[in-house]
C-alpha cells in the first residue's frame, strides 16, 4: 500500500473468509489487524472500503459475516475513522434466483434474509 501513498487512488481492502470467525468473536484481534494493516497507511493512502469476506456462502462462514463486519465498522469508529466504509462483496449471479426480467429478481435464501436485509 505504500506505493499508493499520496496518489489519490481509491483502495478497497479485502479481509479473507479464513479470518471471519476470528474477527467476529475476538475484538482484540480485530483491533490488532486494523492497527497493523490500516492505520500505518491511512490517511496517506486513500482507503475507502474494507470488504469483509469474499463471496461468502459456506455454511461454516456465513454465521460470522455480519458480526465481523460490525466489529470492523465499530472499531474504525472507535478510533475516529468515519470515512472508510465496511461491507462485503458478492457475485451478483450467486445471490439472485433469476436475472430476467429484472423486476422478477429475488435474493436466494438464506442470503437475502440473513445477510442482505441486515446490511441494507
Amino acid at each position: 500500500m505504500r506505493a499508493f501513498t499520496f496518489t489519490n487512488t481509491s483502495l478497497l481492502l479485502s479481509i479473507p473468509n479464513s479470518l471471519l470467525a476470528l474477527l467476529a468473536s475476538n475484538r482484540t484481534l480485530t483491533v490488532h489487524c486494523l492497527h497493523v494493516h490500516v492505520l500505518p497507511f491511512y490517511p496517506r493512502s486513500k482507503i475507502v472500503v474494507i470488504s469483509v469476506g469474499e463471496d461468502t456462502f459456506a455454511a461454516s462462514e456465513l454465521p460470522f459475516l455480519l458480526s465481523a463486519i460490525r466489529n470492523v465498522h465499530l472499531i474504525l469508529r472507535d478510533i475516529g475513522i468515519r470515512s472508510i466504509s465496511v461491507s462485503t462483496t458478492f457475485s451478483f449471479f450467486n445471490i439472485v434466483t433469476t436475472t430476467f426480467p429484472p423486476s422478477a429478481t429475488t435474493f436466494k435464501e438464506p442470503i437475502g434474509e440473513v445477510v442482505i436485509q441486515p446490511l441494507l
